[in-house]
């Protein structure tokens, strides 16, 4: 029956999301992920809900050591301009980052989620709480 299908189908959702799970880059072991999964994920993300039809997120794959490398060389010389006029914050930082650069040794991609602000159809940009709300949902 209907009804049967749409409870199973309800219930196999609901497992999927209780089983869902954080992985942090200290918990990988280095087994190749494939490109394809990654392209699916992504896709997976593209139908995140979003007021206004904006569809705000971008994603920037970074693959590989030495994308993932560049990365991280950039995050530094931001995090030494944004924290200049504070030694303190600074050394904080970049100590912090010092101890979670051995934990990319086995991350093979890093996915950063991006939100440019588009006008919406009525040619209106969206609150930008809005915006960010729906890049978080992807």
């Amino acid at each position: 029956s209907n009804a049967k299908t749409s409870k199973d189908r309800s219930d196999a959702v609901l497992k999927l999301i209780q089983q869902r799970r954080s992985i942090f880059p200290k918990d990988f072991n280095g087994s190749q992920v494939p490109r394809s999964v990654i392209d699916r994920a992504l896709e997976a993300a593209n139908w995140a809900p979003t007021h206004g039809k904006t569809e705000p997120w971008r994603f920037v794959v970074f693959a590989g050591a030495e994308a993932i490398a560049n990365l991280e060389s950039v995050k530094r010389a931001a995090t030494t301009q944004l924290f200049a006029d504070s030694p303190e914050k600074l050394r904080a930082a970049l100590d912090k980052m010092d101890r979670k650069a051995k934990d990319l040794v086995n991350v093979q991609y890093i996915i950063a989620i991006c939100c440019k602000r588009v006008p919406n159809r009525k040619g209106e940009l969206m609150p930008m709480w809005e915006e960010q709300a729906a890049c978080a949902c992807a």
